[in-house]
């Protein structure tokens, strides 16, 4: 009998043991500078898009194809939920630039 009970306390005791050191502890941290190009990226750390569509349009009229980006998520709350992100393209420097008055 008391050898019964020492081994339902052992194997109760290894089941709680193994759960408490399955857990991994780690800290978020929005401190760590992300550097490219010998120069620290802005909001690097910032959440992104989930589920986009990509569009190409004129948006500011000067001829060039510029990008449209819409989310289709519901975690990105603006409005009713979805997100529009318009990006420019900016001819001297041959890229895309956020362009929030679009």
């Amino acid at each position: 009998m008391k050898l019964k009970i020492k081994y339902i306390i052992l194997i109760f005791y290894l089941f709680f043991w193994n759960k408490n050191i399955s857990q991994v502890n780690f800290n978020q941290s929005n401190s760590i500078n992300v550097i490219e190009n010998n120069s620290i990226l802005e909001n690097a750390w910032a959440g992104g898009l989930n589920f986009c569509q990509f569009s190409e349009v004129d948006l500011n009229l000067d001829g060039k194809k510029d990008i449209l980006i819409f989310d289709r998520s519901g975690k990105n709350t603006i409005n009713n939920g979805n997100r529009i992100v318009p990006m420019l393209y900016i001819e001297e420097t041959e890229d895309y630039v956020f362009a929030p008055e679009y």
